[in-house]
This record gives C-alpha cells, structure tokens and sequence, in this order.
C-alpha cells in the first residue's frame, strides 16, 4: 500500500499495489501472510517502526539482517532476519508454506512488540530520561 510508484517496475501476477490511504493501516497488514522489509544498500534504518508496527499486528517479519530492526527480531523466534535476495525468497516460501511457523512467528511478533511498548517499558524509559 503507498507502493504505486513503482507499478512500472513491479509487474507479477502475485504483486498488488494499492494508492497510500486505500485502507486503514492496520486492516491492510492484517491482510498479509508476512511483512517484508529490505532497505536500500546506501541507508542506514535505525530503527524502522514499520516493522514494529506490522509485528505489532502479528505478522512474522522478514528483514535484512542490517540496521534498526535486528535489535528487535530474534531470528527464527519472533522474525526471520537474512542475508541476501535469494535468502529472502527462501524465507518467503518457508513463511508462506508453514501455517505453524507463521503462526509461532506472528504471535511471538506481536508479544515482543507488547513488551517493547508496554507501559512498563514506556515508565522506565521516561524515568531513564528524567533522573
């Protein structure tokens, strides 16, 4: 969703892109199987809330194995974290073929984000800042 721009480059008969704002955010990643995220080559993602944001609606995350989003997936626990395009497609196919590991993905997904953001976590955050 929000991907149109790149219609010309993204023909496949598996591949849809709808307009940004087609629908609710969270109704569209609760649509998907798995959230796939790679980052361009030359940026550095220091964090990359979509990620936690689709984890927070328990979809299992495929991502590069660079940047923000490796402090918070554990690989094979709660995402799958690869090296390359062809691990990629592998982890794709392994999500998209066992309905279990997309299961246990997506609902340790969903935990580790409660836990990154729950209250708790939010007070301890604010009283580090404020001492």
């Amino acid at each position: 969703m929000g991907a149109t721009v790149l219609a010309d480059r993204l023909q496949h008969p598996n591949i849809g892109l709808l307009p940004e704002g087609a629908e609710p955010a969270e109704e569209f990643l609760r649509s998907l199987s798995a959230f796939i995220y790679r980052i361009h080559p030359t940026w550095y993602e220091c964090f990359g809330r979509v990620v936690a944001e689709a984890m927070a609606c328990g979809l299992p995350a495929i991502v590069e194995n660079r940047g923000g989003p490796r402090e918070y997936i554990r690989d094979g626990l709660n995402g799958l974290l690869v090296e390359s395009t062809e691990e990629m497609h592998e982890a794709v196919k392994r999500v998209r073929s066992d309905a279990s590991l997309r299961f246990s993905l997506g609902n340790a997904a969903r935990a580790s984000m409660e836990s990154l953001f729950s209250p708790q976590a939010r007070r301890e955050i604010l009283d580090f800042y404020i001492r």
